[in-house]
């Protein structure tokens, strides 16, 4: 696997186990976060931060699950 995006895999998008999902998923996540909340925050820095939680990626990109088992 190339460069990764962490996935939080509790409640809680700051604590728990993460997961790591390819760079190029997230960036179908961050496409409609754009959309729903500007660019303020890069992908780099959401990154830095913790990333998305499965809530989350389940919201900006229903299909990421899919995707993450190709």
């Amino acid at each position: 696997m190339g460069k990764t995006f962490p996935i939080s895999m509790g409640k809680c998008p700051y604590a728990g186990p993460r997961k790591q999902i390819p760079w190029e998923v997230a960036e179908k996540a961050y496409a409609d976060y754009v959309r729903r909340f500007g660019n303020s925050q890069s992908l780099e820095r959401l990154k830095e931060r913790g990333g998305f939680s499965e809530y989350e990626m389940d919201m900006f990109y229903p299909d990421w699950r899919r995707a993450t088992d190709e």
